[in-house]
């Protein structure tokens, strides 16, 4: 018992020395700095969410206003309160009574909306914001899942082969790594796990290391994370990504009576690309054809024209479409697609 009083004053001790301490570090600035005819502070707290006028006029700031945000973001990102936070429960339980006495209540995290803004405002500039790397690479651990879900999309902004995460340096990158997946394996917050799951597509190079997180993705409680997982590893690793169940998950998705039109036509589009397990795919794929929505069914349809392999099996129920004119796949990408799987070669 005496064993456990001096371990909890003690630490009770180290939280007060801490708490001087960044204290100190974390006073020098107060946003006072001025900056185009305001403060720093009055700028940053003007900011509103997702606002492109906004977004323009800080691009257009360049680099120094890049730096005005990342100064605001970590004047708005409470180091001290963060880890007081966190700290509190364990202390209070094993510091002696007039020790927890003595030490204040953790304050309410009130930063949570302006780290929002900050942190979608440069995400939003991306490879303009290429000098904020350092604290949105810090923002990727905010306490807030909202916030580590806005800090990802810096990374992939366009999500295209241009995203900044494609001009990093390897060792930047090398970094990163483990903090995505990480991220992936978020408990609480699914918009950090599908996030990160779009990021580890630009990792190519570590698809072996990759894949446990991936299958664990494609088993994930929310259908936008399984698909996004599902994109990833279809993405950089496509036997895998077979091997490991991929074409359930994606028929599944797909058959979703009631899921989302964009998730069930990308699902069909990932069918396509992996042509794989034709004999669960192509049934699958003929009846998301013959639904009720368009975009879902042409979809599905241009994925049929990827397995000419099995064009016998496939032209018979499109050719039906095509002469009832069924109005759910446009006539277009019908004949298209039927008349590249009668000229396609009949082998792989």
């Amino acid at each position: 018992m005496k064993k456990r009083v001096w371990i909890g004053s003690i630490l009770a001790l180290c939280v007060l020395m801490v708490s001087v301490v960044l204290y100190i570090m974390l006073s020098g600035d107060d946003g006072r700095t001025p900056f185009r005819g305001q403060t720093e502070k009055a700028w940053i707290e003007s900011i509103e969410y997702n606002n492109e006028e906004q977004i323009e006029t800080w691009r257009n700031f360049g680099d120094e206003g890049v730096q005005v945000l990342a100064r605001g973001l970590k004047r708005a990102t409470p180091v001290w309160d963060r880890f007081y936070r966190k700290v509190h429960p364990s202390v209070g339980q094993n510091a002696p009574a007039f020790l927890v006495n003595i030490l204040p209540k953790p304050k309410e995290d009130a930063t949570r909306a302006l780290r929002m803004r900050i942190v979608q405002l440069l995400a939003a500039l991306s490879k303009d914001a290429m000098g904020a790397l350092s604290v949105m690479t810090d923002a990727l651990e905010d306490e807030q899942g909202t916030v580590r879900a806005l800090a990802i999309t810096y990374f992939t902004w366009g999500e295209d082969d241009a995203v900044l995460l494609n001009q990093l340096k390897t060792t930047q990158r090398d970094r990163l790594l483990p903090i995505f997946i990480g991220l992936a394996h978020d408990p609480k917050h699914s918009s950090v796990r599908n996030n990160a799951f779009l990021a580890l597509r630009y990792f190519p190079e570590a698809k072996t290391a990759l894949q446990p997180v991936l299958t664990q993705g494609l088993k994930d409680p929310d259908t936008k994370v399984r698909l996004m997982a599902l994109d990833t590893f279809e993405g950089i690793d496509p036997a895998s990504a077979i091997l490991k169940g991929g074409v359930p998950v994606a028929i599944e998705i797909l058959g979703q009576a009631d899921g989302q039109a964009a998730h069930r036509a990308t699902a069909a589009a990932i069918l396509g690309r992996l042509h794989a397990a034709p004999e669960l795919s192509i049934p699958a794929l003929l009846q998301a054809v013959q639904g009720q929505e368009s975009f879902v069914a042409d979809t599905a349809t241009r994925a049929l024209g990827d397995f000419p392999v099995h064009a016998a099996d496939i032209l018979p129920s499109l050719k039906k479409l095509q002469r009832i004119q069924r109005k759910s796949v446009t006539p277009a990408t019908l004949e298209k697609v039927i008349r590249h799987l009668e000229t396609a070669p009949a082998s792989p």
